[in-house]
């Protein structure tokens, strides 16, 4: 897909400014399910769930567990609902290249990684280096998710004091970061092995991440490093392995490093 069709897309359907364009075409934040997804774009095409186009690179981001946590992100939605979606560049691109009015963006300014957000009520969030020379303004990424009426209406309570908040997305210009989770592949597990996969929502495709698995009984047969491994559980003693998935990545604020855990039932009596 070229990356002037979608920018129309996103710009012209937020603002009103012309006709829906391109195999984006009414996927919208928390109406839209990965079935509709998968039915206009396929399968993702890339590593870690994302798309990978002519000209860009997309990361469309699903809820898990309706309000699993309350962080701000999190919605009393259906699980794998569209909650936003994150483009990434991957040619040169200015922020006067959009013709935004910019007059109704709120401007955020992040002075140690020189970026600046735009955000408007309608859901789009553009990022754009602050850098010198050619680089002034040019767009890092731009994220569509919902806008500020439909945020409120499903968006869930905050949680508790001291109860652990899942993490959000490395794009939002207030900081969240992303978020993980961990699931079996039935498919591929046996008397001797076990296949699991971890999934990371709301990462910048400008950001790789770094996987680290540890299984608390057996072995890791193949995957360390990747998003998914293979357990050897041949020689088990316990009747749950806690598997557990570490996410970092270069540039990543350690706030935002995830760690999450599994509980595999072996069988073992």
């Amino acid at each position: 897909m070229k990356l002037i069709l979608l920018l129309i897309w996103v710009v012209g359907n937020i603002l009103g400014a012309g006709p829906q364009l391109g195999p984006y075409q009414d996927i919208v934040p928390l109406v839209s399910n990965r079935a509709d997804v998968e039915k206009k774009l396929g399968k993702p095409n890339f590593e870690y769930g994302l798309y990978d186009f002519e000209n860009e690179r997309v990361d469309i981001m699903y809820s898990t567990t309706p309000c699993s946590g309350g962080y701000r992100g999190s919605y009393r939605v259906p699980s794998d609902t569209v909650i936003r979606i994150d483009i990434a560049p991957k040619k040169n691109l200015h922020l006067s290249e959009l013709r935004l009015d910019l007059g109704s963006y709120k401007k955020t300014t992040d002075s140690n990684s020189a970026r600046t957000f735009y955000r408007n009520d309608e859901g789009l969030t553009v990022v754009v280096f602050e850098g010198t020379g050619t680089d002034y303004e040019k767009v890092l990424g731009i994220s569509y998710g919902p806008t500020s009426r439909v945020m409120k209406e499903f968006e869930c309570s905050p949680s508790p004091k001291g109860t652990q908040i899942p993490l959000q997305s490395t794009v939002d210009a207030d900081g969240d970061c992303p978020s993980g989770h961990i699931e079996v592949d039935e498919g591929n597990c046996t008397n001797s092995q076990c296949t699991l996969k971890g999934f990371v929502s709301g990462w910048s495709p400008t950001l790789k991440p770094i996987f680290k698995w540890t299984v608390s009984d057996g072995s890791i047969r193949s995957g360390q490093g990747t998003w998914s491994i293979t357990i050897d559980t041949r020689r088990v003693t316990s009747k749950v392995i806690t598997v557990t998935l570490g996410v970092t990545g270069k540039g990543l604020p350690k706030a935002c490093e995830i760690e999450e855990r599994y509980e595999l039932r072996t069988g073992v009596r």
